[in-house]
């Protein structure tokens, strides 16, 4: 069975977007404008860059992020010693029911790989912040994503289920303005 992810004809907008968010100053643009201003105050956004978004885990499956991008916080900026952060995208043209679960799945293989030994992973070092976001093309509105609303609990299981939501940018309702001098962010929003 072939990936469809990796075929062309059945996803041109994803290979499009992946296109356009590779370009450094487009992926800057695109997370300073919808990032929370207060989380993009800490980012070193000059010190963005794509990295590699490709895992293969102990039962060598491969897990194929849509894009993964390494920051540094401002704090130590000046001497490149600002903590490394993940900005992880995950590019939909429809609301899927189980994203929630495929992100923790790519969260997962992120943090993996930053532990493994050739990556200079120590086994008690802090694990790097993944902040996940989707990005949605989609014509339906997404509402809030929320892992726990996957998950059939009782209310008192609720504090040991992992729980977290993903920012939601939501380009086919995005307003425009301000684009201005920024054709290929402008481009990719359309």
């Amino acid at each position: 069975m072939s990936d469809s992810r990796l075929d062309p004809v059945a996803n041109p907008h994803d290979r499009l977007t992946k296109r356009f968010l590779s370009q450094p100053h487009v992926a800057r643009d695109l997370f300073s404008r919808h990032l929370p201003p207060e989380y993009v105050d800490v980012l070193d956004m000059d010190s963005l860059t794509l990295t590699r978004s490709d895992f293969v885990d102990g039962g060598l499956n491969l897990d194929r992020l849509d894009l993964l991008f390494r920051i540094r916080t401002k704090d130590g900026a000046e001497s490149g010693k600002g903590a490394v952060r993940y900005l992880l995208v995950e590019h939909k043209s429809t609301r899927e029911p189980l994203t929630e679960l495929q992100v923790i799945g790519y969260l997962h293989s992120v943090w993996s790989a930053c532990r493994h030994p050739k990556a200079g992973g120590a086994g008690s070092a802090p694990l790097p912040a993944v902040v996940p976001v989707v990005l949605c093309h989609g014509r339906k509105k997404w509402g809030k994503t929320n892992f726990q609303n996957l998950v059939a609990m009782h209310p008192v299981e609720r504090e040991w289920i992992p729980r977290f939501s993903i920012p939601v940018i939501d380009v086919f309702r995005d307003a425009l303005d301000g684009l201005e001098g920024k054709p290929d962010l402008s481009i990719l929003l359309r």
